[in-house]
């Protein structure tokens, strides 16, 4: 018998418990997504008078939130609205790409700043990619990008020399690296005190071919006498008076550490 007020349809029938939910449940996604939609276009309107800062300022909270997609969807809308990217706009999306592990979209931002006629990399540009390319082993890139911020002249930051000096010591990669490179390398080694790992590129960039020269002896030298470390010191002076590299020019007698402690005297 049927109760009062029971569903006397069938299941998957007009009128059926099924099909009613459904039709419901339909109805109910359809005015939240309008909702959704007509929310969002709101939004939107109020982003028409956004400028590059503004914008900025979306792209880093989405960043933040490692809402990368999020990060594209207000690039590619700050791009249809007229307001050109900017360096910070893309090292937002370089970031962001790098804590996904998604190399390719890095190289793909950074192109885009080189390719631009209006905005350059900058340090922080560089930074992401340098790590990145280390962390997987490949040096010869890694230097390749760190060798391209000396030709742009973008300073470099500590974190970059970090990630250069950590990925140098990890992989036997018998990459060619120039003088100018380890000299920056030991020099920042030194600068931190950790007079170990600059004596470790010391060594190394003699195991690679490279002839130190004068900057290179001087920076580790110094270093060593800083840190009080003289017996090394004199060692390495040793070594630079029988390499016959005690050549200085204008620019290196300024900080000829051979005038500390009288220690010019052994070459005079």
């Amino acid at each position: 018998m049927t109760k009062p007020g029971q569903n006397t349809g069938k299941v998957g029938q007009e009128g059926g418990p099924n099909l009613i939910m459904i039709k419901r449940y339909h109805s109910h996604m359809e005015n939240k997504l309008n909702k959704a939609n007509m929310g969002e276009e709101k939004k939107k309107s109020k982003r028409k008078n956004f400028g590059a800062k503004e914008y900025n300022r979306l792209i880093r909270k989405h960043c933040q939130r490692q809402e990368i997609e999020k990060c594209v969807e207000f690039f590619i809308e700050m791009k249809q609205e007229g307001v050109n990217p900017t360096t910070l706009t893309y090292n937002y999306l370089i970031f962001g790409y790098y804590t996904k592990g998604s190399l390719d979209k890095m190289v793909h931002y950074f192109e885009e700043i080189t390719q631009s006629e209006k905005i350059s990399p900058d340090a922080r540009s560089y930074g992401p990619l340098i790590d990145a390319y280390g962390k997987i082993g490949d040096i010869k890139t890694m230097i390749q990008y760190f060798e391209d911020m000396e030709k742009r002249n973008v300073i470099p930051s500590t974190t970059i020399f970090n990630s250069l000096i950590d990925s140098c010591g990890k992989y036997d990669n018998g990459i060619s690296i120039s003088n100018r490179t380890y000299n920056k390398l030991i020099n920042r080694c030194c600068k931190n005190k950790n007079i170990d790992q600059g004596i470790r590129l010391f060594s190394e960039m003699k195991e690679n071919g490279h002839t130190p020269d004068p900057v290179t002896y001087s920076t580790i030298i110094e270093a060593c006498l800083k840190s009080g470390r003289r017996n090394d010191s004199l060692k390495f002076m040793e070594e630079m008076k029988t390499s016959g590299n005690l050549r200085f020019d204008g620019h290196q007698k300024k900080a000829n550490p051979f005038k500390i402690e009288g220690l010019d005297e052994r070459f005079s």
